[in-house]
C-alpha cells in the first residue's frame, strides 16, 4: 500500500464555525512521510504538525498547538482527507480555524477532488492495534480493537456510533460503517455537525459558534431540526463517526481497526489517538530481527572506519526500513575538544550516523553490492536532546522514495525513547573506485 498526496492546491474561503472568522484555506501536495502539517501563513509561516503530542485541551473540537501557533477545527478536514485516502498534506490557513463550509467534510471532499490523488512511492504506515484499548467519561465510552486486513487489501478500519444524550425528544441514533473512500464520500463525509436547540445559545455565550447558522449547524429542537432538513435519520450518528476518524486520523497511521464509541466526544476520541500512536511507537521501536548485522556485517558493507563509523550494530534492515545502534563512549575522539568538561556528542556526527545508517539500508539490496551511498543533502533536521558519552543512540531510517541511484530517507535519533535528532537525508548510489582499506 503506497503513501498518497495531493495532486495540485487547492483552495477554498469561507467562515469559521467557532471563531466566525474570514478563512482561505489551501490543501497542497506534500511529500511521502510528511503527514498532515498545518500552515499558519498569518503567522509567518509557522507549521503545526498534526501529532497527539500537539493536542490541547479545549472543548467540542480538537486543537494542536506548537509554540504559540494553534490550528482549531482540525477534524473535519483531516478527516475528508483521511476517509478518502490521501496520507500526505499540507493545509494552509490564514486564521485559526479552517472554514466551516456546511458543518460536514463535503467542502474538503470537493477540495480532494479537485486536487486528484497521487500516488507515492513509499509504502504507507499501516497498523493494527497490539492490544485493545478502552476510554470512558462517565456513560461515555470509546473502544478499539484490532482488526486483520485481508492479505493484499489496504488498511481496514470500520466506525460505530452510538448517539443516547438521554434527551426524550432526541431518540438514539447507531450508525456502523467502513472507511472506504466510497462509503466515506456517500454516506459518512457529509453528515454535518448539530447541537441542541437548549444547548445553542449557552454555547454562544461562551465564545462557541461564532460562525454558526442553521445552515452550518443541524439545531434539533422538540420538534426536529429547525430551519433545515435531515439528509439522514441517523446524520447525527453519522457526523460523530466522521469527527472520530478525524480525531484518529491525528495519530498519523492508516489502521486496522473496529472502533466503537457510545456517546463519546472529542475528548475520547483523542485519548484513544494518544493511545494508538504509542502502541505504533512502541511496535516499531521493536525491531523484528531481519537483515541484523553485527560489526562484522557492518563492516561488510558500509565503506567507513576508524574514527568514523557510527554504526555499532543493525538490528533490522529489510525492504524500506532499518533499525541500528550506536554506542556513545567517552573514548569518542570528538570529545577532546567537543567539549572539554563538558562531553557533548556533535550533532552533525548524529546526523552522520543517520546518514550511515540510511545508507546501509539503501547498500543492503543486492544491486547495489559493492556501490557506494554518498550524502547529498539534509533537510528538515531537528535537535531536541543532547547526547552524553553512555547513552545509546537508536538509529531509525525508512525510505521515502528510491529511483535512478538516487533515495531520499527520513531518519531519526533516539535516546531511551526521547527523540535526539531527525531529518530528512538524500543519497546518490555510484559505483566503488577505491579499495577498502
Amino acid at each position: 500500500m503506497k503513501q498518497t498526496t495531493l495532486g495540485k492546491a487547492v483552495s477554498l474561503t469561507g467562515t469559521s464555525l467557532h471563531e466566525g472568522a474570514a478563512v482561505t484555506l489551501t490543501l497542497k501536495p506534500a511529500k511521502a512521510g510528511e503527514g498532515y502539517t498545518f500552515i499558519r501563513t498569518d503567522k509567518g509561516g509557522a507549521l503545526v504538525k498534526a501529532h497527539p503530542d500537539k493536542i490541547i485541551d479545549v472543548k467540542r473540537r480538537t486543537v494542536i498547538k506548537e509554540g504559540e501557533a494553534e490550528v482549531h477545527t482540525i477534524e473535519h478536514v483531516l478527516s475528508a482527507l483521511y476517509g478518502l485516502g490521501v496520507d500526505n498534506a499540507a493545509i494552509e490557513l490564514n486564521a485559526p480555524e479552517p472554514p466551516a463550509g456546511d458543518g460536514s467534510a463535503k467542502a474538503f471532499m470537493d477540495l480532494v477532488d479537485q486536487a486528484g490523488i497521487a500516488a507515492l512511492e513509499a509504502e504507507a504506515a499501516v497498523f493494527t492495534p497490539t492490544s485493545p484499548l478502552v476510554f470512558t467519561e462517565g456513560n461515555a465510552s470509546i473502544s478499539c480493537m484490532p482488526r486483520t486486513a485481508d492479505p493484499g487489501k489496504s488498511a481496514e478500519l470500520s466506525v460505530q456510533y452510538t448517539l443516547d444524550y438521554g434527551v426524550p425528544h432526541l431518540p438514539l441514533q447507531r450508525f456502523t460503517g467502513e472507511v472506504t473512500p466510497e462509503n466515506y464520500r456517500k454516506n459518512i463525509g457529509v453528515a454535518r455537525t448539530f447541537c441542541l436547540e437548549e444547548e445553542a445559545r449557552q454555547l454562544q455565550a461562551m465564545g462557541f459558534g461564532k460562525g454558526a447558522n442553521t445552515q452550518n449547524t443541524l439545531v434539533w429542537g422538540k420538534n426536529g431540526v429547525i430551519d433545515n432538513k435531515l439528509a439522514f435519520a441517523d446524520e447525527f450518528a453519522r457526523h460523530k463517526a466522521l469527527d472520530i476518524i478525524g480525531d484518529l486520523a491525528v495519530a498519523g497511521v492508516r489502521l486496522n481497526a473496529r472502533v466503537v464509541g457510545v456517546a463519546s466526544g472529542h475528548s475520547l476520541n483523542q485519548a484513544l489517538a494518544k493511545a494508538l500512536r504509542a502502541q505504533f511507537d512502541a511496535a516499531r521501536k521493536k525491531p523484528n530481527g531481519r537483515g541484523a548485522m553485527d560489526i562484522q556485517g557492518v563492516l561488510r558493507v558500509a565503506p567507513h572506519r576508524y574514527p568514523f563509523l557510527m554504526v555499532d550494530r543493525v538490528l533490522e534492515a529489510e525492504g524500506s526500513r532499518a533499525v541500528g545502534v550506536k554506542n556513545v563512549t567517552f573514548n569518542e575522539p570528538c570529545f577532546m575538544g567537543h567539549f572539554p568538561g563538558r562531553p557533548v556528542f556533535p550533532g552533525v556526527l548524529q546526523i552522520e550516523a543517520l546518514a550511515q545508517i540510511g545508507g546501509l539500508l539503501v547498500l543492503q539490496k543486492p544491486e547495489h553490492s559493492g556501490k557506494l551511498a554518498f550524502f547529498t543533502s539534509v533537510e528538515n533536521v531537528k535537535f531536541r536532546r543532547v547526547v552524553v558519552p553512555g547513552d545509546q543512540i537508536l538509529l531509525e531510517a525508512e525510505v521515502l522514495r528510491e529511483r535512478r541511484g538516487l533515495a531520499e530517507v527520513f531518519a531519526r535519533a533516539t535516546v531511551e525513547g526521547e527523540l535526539c535528532c531527525e531529518g530528512n537525508l538524500k543519497f546518490m548510489v555510484v559505483d566503488e573506485k577505491a579499495p577498502r582499506a
